[in-house]
């Protein structure tokens, strides 16, 4: 990821996008900036449209494709997929992971809000699904990144029988919970090359100065937001 600052106020851009920065922006807001003051997120970046978020996220693995700006304010999931142009699509988290895709041949990106919820019910497979049915995406085309999220040094899972047997791979002697390889496996498992997937491997309870931890803070209010834009 690469550091950025609007009036003093830090967030971060995901370096495997660069290089396509003329059509798509990707952003990681770090707690100086207050996700539900849109306002202020759309005039930071010069955005025409302010950003669109879930009502309420669901920890499950339910997606809706937006084709228009004009969005309900009432939606209730955890994926967005869109290809309209000038609308940027925002995730929350605060240990979880948000993970931003973005098909360069089709022009078409999604954004996926993720823990260990998500993950054991396979969200990644079902929007990648999605954007092949609905867009004509290949996998081997697609570009991932994922936002901080909490780490293998900080994540003891207090109940391991709640977790599908496909996830244990991931889960140490200690009950440790690795949702770093967990997520970059499921992105490899759905097609995408290795290559291709940016984790900037940044454990959310480690740096407290920076992003919201539901763990360290033990408040369900925080989040951080992750978002993507098409040009």
């Amino acid at each position: 990821m690469i550091k950025k600052n609007f009036d003093g106020h830090a967030f971060y851009e995901f370096e495997i996008f660069q290089k396509f920065g003329d059509r798509v922006i990707s952003a990681v807001l770090t707690k100086d900036f207050d996700i539900d003051d849109k306002g202020y997120i759309q005039r930071a970046f010069g955005w025409s449209h302010l950003p669109v978020a879930f009502k309420q996220q669901l920890s499950g693995t339910d997606s809706h494709i937006l084709k228009s700006v004009k969005i309900p304010e009432d939606l209730f999931g955890d994926g967005f997929i869109t290809q309209e142009k000038n609308l940027p699509i925002m995730t929350r988290a605060a240990d979880c992971g948000n993970i931003v895709i973005f098909d360069p041949c089709k022009n078409v990106i999604a954004n996926i809000h993720a823990g260990w919820r998500g993950l054991a019910g396979k969200i990644i497979h079902s929007v990648i699904g999605k954007m092949r049915e609905r867009f004509e995406c290949k996998s081997e085309n697609l570009i991932a990144a994922i936002s901080p999220m909490i780490g293998p040094c900080c994540y003891k899972f207090s109940h391991p029988e709640e977790l599908p047997n496909f996830m244990h791979r991931h889960l140490s002697e200690e009950n440790i919970l690795d949702l770093w390889a967990a997520t970059e496996g499921q992105l490899c498992e759905a097609g995408i090359m290795e290559e291709n997937i940016e984790n900037p491997r940044v454990c959310t309870f480690c740096n407290p100065e920076e992003f919201y931890s539901y763990r360290r803070n033990k408040s369900i209010e925080k989040r951080f937001g992750t978002l993507i834009m098409l040009k």
